[in-house]
């Protein structure tokens, strides 16, 4: 069965930025990607851990560690952060705008964290952790394509340079 460590050589191959890590206070480990989602990407000498760029996570690995059922269809988690923090004054047109760029994705979703963090995020189902090297390049490189789209658009209506209606067009 694949483990989340074994990724990291098809991505670094790749030239995709990794850095192993843990999840605090667990033995779960998990990959950061590098900032290669945002090409204005604001502090590239950060190091991956101190960076709010992006992982990959095993679901299956997370339930585990707090007790939890798991299932033979595990999930592969992509979460790519994107390089700004909503005002929470913003908070409620980015969520419309983001819902409404939702809609058009074939794949994925963005959304906000407690904090007001921006993300895109995507979670592929995975049986057995059976899947090709291609299709992993893929769907991070269509996560990343859809951050620089999308990214942009949603950064700016944050700090209110336009308004929700140019957002969204």
């Amino acid at each position: 069965m694949i483990q989340i460590e074994d990724l990291q050589p098809i991505l670094t191959a790749s030239e995709i930025l990794t850095e192993l890590a843990q999840f605090p206070g667990t033995q779960v480990p998990y990959l950061l990607l590098g900032p290669e989602a945002d090409p204005a990407y604001r502090d590239q000498t950060l190091q991956l851990s101190e960076a709010r760029v992006g992982s990959l996570v095993f679901i299956n690995d997370l339930l585990r560690s707090i007790g939890q059922p798991v299932s033979a269809i595990d999930q592969l988690q992509l979460t790519l952060t994107l390089p700004f923090t909503v005002p929470p004054t913003r908070v409620r047109e980015l969520a419309q705008c983001m819902a409404a760029f939702n809609q058009r994705l074939q794949l994925g979703n963005f959304g906000m964290n407690g904090q007001n963090l921006a993300y895109f995020r995507y979670h592929w189902l995975v049986f057995e952790r059976q899947f090709s090297s291609k299709s992993l390049l893929t769907a991070i490189r269509l996560a990343y394509q859809q951050c620089s789209d999308f990214g942009p658009r949603l950064e700016a209506l944050a700090s209110g340079q336009i308004q929700l209606a140019s957002a969204i067009d």
